[in-house]
């Protein structure tokens, strides 16, 4: 079911508001190749770093994947400093998402997905805003395109994220192996998390 439009403004309040608490840091799109290979090597860092992966499994040094083709690439700088980054894979027909490929799941053009969230090291002393204003920006995007399902993978950790965060998450699946966790595919219901996340993230002035 779609939004109706006061439900569409609520999202947008949203946006507006998680922009807000996550300054100084700006977030907007990775439009050229050098913006999207920071990206990549940022990945790349972070899963070795996480020992989900061997460096010599990346001799360039970059974390890739069929789906970076067709995705929207989100960051978020700290000055010119690359803090945080994120995907949104838009659906193609005929194309599953990454999350319907590992699932054994039906594709539904109607679903973006959103992965390959990371907050650096050295953006993680508000990394809850930081992480927010992350999503908020993903949501701008998937606004923007007119899509109103959101799709994702997440580990049980992630999971506990996204709820104290106010995101209204429902399990789709069993976990699978992803990245060396069990994680589970899992659907974000927009409107819910939008009230939600407006309370847990409130304005100095409205507190």
């Amino acid at each position: 079911m779609q939004p109706d439009e006061s439900e569409i403004a609520l999202l947008r309040r949203l946006v507006r508001r998680l922009e807000m608490v996550a300054q100084p840091v700006k977030f907007d799109v990775a439009r050229t190749p050098d913006e999207r290979q920071a990206i990549y090597a940022q990945r790349c860092e972070t899963v070795i770093a996480r020992n989900w992966a061997q460096a010599n499994e990346f001799p360039d040094q970059m974390e890739r994947d069929e789906y970076d083709g067709r995705s929207v690439h989100v960051r978020g700088l700290l000055g010119k400093t690359l803090v945080a980054s994120g995907r949104i894979v838009l659906p193609e027909s005929g194309r599953p998402l990454p999350v319907e490929a590992k699932y054994g799941m039906e594709p539904n053009v109607g679903h973006v997905e959103i992965g390959r969230t990371i907050v650096a090291v050295n953006g993680r002393s508000r990394r809850h805003q930081v992480f927010a204003g992350l999503m908020g920006q993903c949501l701008h995007e998937v606004l923007d395109r007119e899509y109103f399902h959101i799709v994702a993978c997440a580990s049980r950790q992630l999971l506990r994220i996204y709820r104290r965060m106010g995101l209204e998450v429902t399990i789709l699946n069993g976990a699978a192996e992803v990245w060396g966790e069990q994680r589970y595919p899992v659907k974000i219901d927009l409107v819910t998390s939008a009230k939600g996340m407006l309370e847990k993230f409130p304005l100095q002035s409205e507190m």
